[in-house]
């Protein structure tokens, strides 16, 4: 009897220990997690080789926050700020314009046509780096432009991942039947704002919806991120548009979160079942959430469903994201989207991933009116 409680004691201990172990600090988790996630996978349908950076915020902390629209009323006139327009739209957003002067119809005898789309960048963004057609301005130029327009107009540009944008994009201006550039073109940056140096990815919306129509996708969510143009025709920055957050009460000023392994396990097994057919970033940051009980409908005009908007809170949890190009179907081939664009990503197989940086759970689509609630976190007290 005394072997048995003697053995039965020294499991409990293996099990304390390996629970223990399920539960990390960030600083822990930073010294877990490789710059580069590289594996080769041969599954029962495809070989696949993965190569993606794993991002992680090099901070101190992880809270739980809940916020509100961070936006006030403009403290300059356009006039004075040397914008051609501002447009403050709420707590959750101000606009600022700059008009950009129309082309000539031609230049040197060419005919001038209207711009073109094309290049798309997603990491990488030096600041000796140039992306502007027919403009030598720098990234960090535009960078720095951009930041000092938004200390004008009173906020912290440390609120903004201004120095990783989620992605830049450029648009050229060619002669007419040609891609020779024939006027400087203009350049796109969309841009994460953070909370407590975190970047705010998504809205759980974008995860649960499903991509295809196949469950309901009748809630209003407006996007989280803000995007900044320069026109190198112009001369200068065309637009900045802004979605500022204020943190309105802290939850918990660091909560724990599961292994990066735990991570991994459900990433593989979306793997061998035949739906990530390749992986550009696997990254850390905000989610946010509903308040509990509040849906807005898309049944609701869209003025009354923007003022709803302008006055709602939202929770902000931790939370993996994995950025990949997924199909449902495990026998499919990926789209083939060279006839439309030169950026793999800009192809409806294109997924962005969440997994709960707590529980490890893939977040799934969902038909559940509740489905976008907040429902808690789990504090360190929770795993003690």
């Amino acid at each position: 009897m005394k072997k048995l409680l003697c053995f039965m004691s020294f499991l409990l201990t293996l099990l304390s220990v390996a629970y223990a172990e399920e539960w990390l600090s960030i600083s822990e988790l930073q010294g877990q997690v490789p710059e580069r996630w590289t594996k080769e996978y041969q599954t029962e349908w495809r070989d696949l080789g993965i190569d993606a950076e794993v991002i992680v915020p090099q901070v101190d902390t992880i809270p739980v926050v809940l916020i509100c629209g961070g936006a006030t009323e403009p403290v300059l006139a356009a006039n004075e700020a040397g914008w051609d327009e501002i447009e403050y739209r709420g707590p959750y957003d101000i606009l600022l314009i700059n008009q950009i002067p129309a082309y000539p119809k031609k230049v040197g005898g060419k005919r001038v046509s209207s711009p073109v789309f094309k290049g798309n960048w997603y990491g990488g963004f030096a600041p000796e780096n140039q992306y502007v057609p027919l403009d030598d301005i720098t990234f960090g130029e535009i960078v720095a432009q951009a930041k000092a327009e938004i200390i004008k107009f009173g906020y912290d540009p440390e609120n903004w991942d201004l120095n990783n944008p989620r992605r830049v994009w450029t648009h050229h201006v060619y002669a007419k039947g040609t891609e020779q550039d024939i006027l400087p073109g203009f350049l796109y940056m969309e841009v994460r704002t953070k909370l407590a140096r975190i970047p705010v990815m998504s809205h759980i919306w974008d995860a649960v919806v499903s991509h295809h129509g196949t469950t309901r996708n009748d809630e209003i969510w407006r996007p989280v991120t803000s995007d900044i143009a320069y026109d190198g025709y112009l001369g200068g920055l065309s637009h900045i548009y802004l979605t500022p957050f204020t943190i309105k009460t802290v939850l918990a000023e660091d909560v724990p979160l599961c292994s990066f392994d735990k991570v991994l396990a459900v990433v593989e097994s979306e793997i061998e079942a035949g739906h990530i057919r390749k992986i550009y970033e696997i990254e850390l940051g905000y989610v946010l959430y509903n308040e509990p009980g509040v849906y807005r409908s898309r049944k609701n005009s869209e003025r009354t469903a923007y003022e709803q908007y302008q006055t709602v809170h939202h929770y902000a949890r931790p939370m993996w994201q994995v950025n990949c190009l997924y199909v449902e179907k495990t026998t499919a081939e990926l789209r083939d989207v060279s006839g439309y664009t030169d950026d793999e990503r800009n192809s409806i197989d294109y997924y962005q991933l969440l997994i709960d940086a707590q529980t490890g759970e893939l977040v799934e689509q969902n038909n559940a009116r509740d489905r976008c609630e907040y429902k808690g976190f789990i504090s360190w007290e929770d795993v003690q």
